[in-house]
């Protein structure tokens, strides 16, 4: 092999990371961390964004794993991930709510 062709694997080893492992690697911290936070506070919210992290997220993994194993790339996964990032923000905001008298819920 000469220097051109171990530059193109290299560069296409550092896409599959940047654009397949890390964003799994992501979604799966959202779906981790979405399932602790509706386990701590029981209510019909956490488990309402909870499933959609969970779809959107086993979403974007079947996908992002199609697209490593030669599929036509794709910018849905990410698009996914993002939304249910969006998702788990709120969710942690609303959970980290402080509770007070006036505030029961």
């Amino acid at each position: 092999m000469n220097s051109e062709q171990l530059q193109c694997i290299e560069i296409m080893d550092l896409e599959t990371v940047i654009y397949g492992y890390i964003p799994i690697l992501i979604a799966l911290f959202e779906i981790i961390v979405s399932i602790y936070l509706t386990k701590t506070r029981k209510k019909m919210f956490g488990f309402i964004v909870s499933f959609l992290i969970l779809v959107f997220n086993s979403l974007s993994i079947y996908i992002l794993v199609k697209i490593l194993l030669d599929s036509w790339p794709s910018y849905t996964p990410h698009i996914l991930i993002l939304l249910s990032t969006i998702l788990l923000i709120i969710q942690y905001l609303k959970f980290k709510k402080k509770k007070t008298f006036a505030n029961i819920g």
